[in-house]
């Protein structure tokens, strides 16, 4: 029997090529795998509540480093992150009084005072050291509640424009917000 070399060459080379695909797609495979985990632990980041890793709100600040104003003449003081800066007073129809707090057109706070409200009937509550509060509007982008004390309404809102994580991110930033409302007396 006569080898030549085309018998044991050809034969050689197919099994090589055949191996060298099963590698590239093992290969290929598994680094699919990984960067598919990747992207999965980023989604599940975006999703934590707890996260703030992707979100515009990092900049926030923790909760110990945000900044008080104080309103001396309706007896109140709010609490809100010091990147969002206190906006210049305007007349607001039926307000006694007006704070307004934004970062840009992205996030905006405001208390309002006023004699006059149409309460919410049916409402979730919300409880804190000063009272209750009435949580009567809960948008997408914009959540409020009220609290009412010595015959005046205080209306707190919480704006946004995709500037949170998520909503639940959203939802906790305002319940922080309405956690550090104190009456001062």
């Amino acid at each position: 029997m006569s080898f030549k070399a085309g018998n044991i060459i050809l034969p050689l080379l197919l099994v090589l090529t055949i191996a060298g695909f099963f590698f590239v797609k093992a290969v290929v495979r598994r680094t699919f795998t990984e960067a598919q985990t990747e992207v999965e632990a980023g989604v599940q980041d975006r999703l934590d509540p707890f996260s703030s890793k992707y979100s515009l709100s990092r900049q926030m600040g923790a909760i110990d480093t945000w900044i008080t104003f104080t309103n001396q003449r309706f007896n109140y003081k709010i609490t809100h992150p010091r990147y969002w800066n206190k906006l210049e007073s305007r007349e607001y129809p039926g307000a006694e009084d007006l704070y307004e707090a934004a970062l840009s057109s992205d996030v905006k706070l405001s208390v309002i005072v006023q004699k006059n409200f149409v309460e919410a009937k049916e409402a979730e509550k919300i409880k804190t050291l000063e009272g209750t509060f009435i949580f009567f509007e809960n948008a997408a982008d914009s959540k409020a509640a009220y609290i009412k004390k010595n015959k005046l309404y205080y209306i707190i809102r919480l704006q946004e424009n995709d500037y949170f994580g998520s909503e639940t991110e959203f939802r906790g930033t305002f319940f922080n917000v309405l956690k550090r409302f104190e009456f001062l007396d």
